[in-house]
């Protein structure tokens, strides 16, 4: 039996939704080239679930404890 290792590809709407973000703001992120790595294939933009994983576990901070 053979492993699907292939990842799994999110359109940009299903990305946005992911993220909890509007499609806009992904479409900003990517134009001033802040967001989550993606994959364009021609004019078709998608997202690497990985990717998106890891963006978020990249932008996550952590609060300051009391003393």
């Amino acid at each position: 039996m053979q492993q699907n290792t292939q990842s799994v590809r999110l359109s940009e709407r299903d990305a946005a939704s992911f993220l909890g973000i509007t499609q806009r703001t992904l479409q900003d992120w990517r134009l001033r080239r802040r967001g989550p790595a993606y994959i364009k294939l021609g004019r078709r933009i998608a997202y690497d679930r990985t990717d998106l994983e890891q963006f978020l576990a990249a932008n996550r901070v952590e609060p300051a404890q009391g003393s």
